[in-house]
């Protein structure tokens, strides 16, 4: 293991921090629920948790020792997972927007007459 030049020891290594759940928490299972994943309704044991690029992030074990990371979104862990609040986190339009959209395509039909 390599350290920092003038570093006292692990506490500052070279090595990237990643945040690993406490011993005491029981990590658990996930299961993926993204409907295009290849693995959906399979349960995974929980490794760790990352954050990557902004996203909350699992690490899984998967067969034979291996491991691989998903959004947090994509599994039951994820708090805010329920239909409805998954469909109004992917509007692209809101009442103004619709408004809007309409004054527009009104615009656009006295144009084209």
């Amino acid at each position: 293991m390599q350290w920092l030049v003038g570093s006292p020891g692990p506490a500052h290594s070279a090595r990237s921090k990643v945040k690993a759940l406490h011993n005491s928490e029981p990590s658990g299972c996930a299961k993926i629920k993204h409907p295009f994943h290849p693995l959906l309704d399979q349960q995974f044991p929980i490794l760790k948790t990352r954050i990557v690029s902004g996203c909350q992030t699992l690490i899984l074990q998967g067969a034979a020792n291996g491991t691989f990371a998903v959004p947090i979104e994509w599994t039951d862990q994820n708090s805010s997972f329920s239909p409805d609040h998954h469909q109004q986190e992917n509007l692209i339009l809101d009442f103004r927007g619709l408004l809007a959209l309409n004054d527009f395509l009104k615009k656009l039909d006295i144009s084209i007459k």
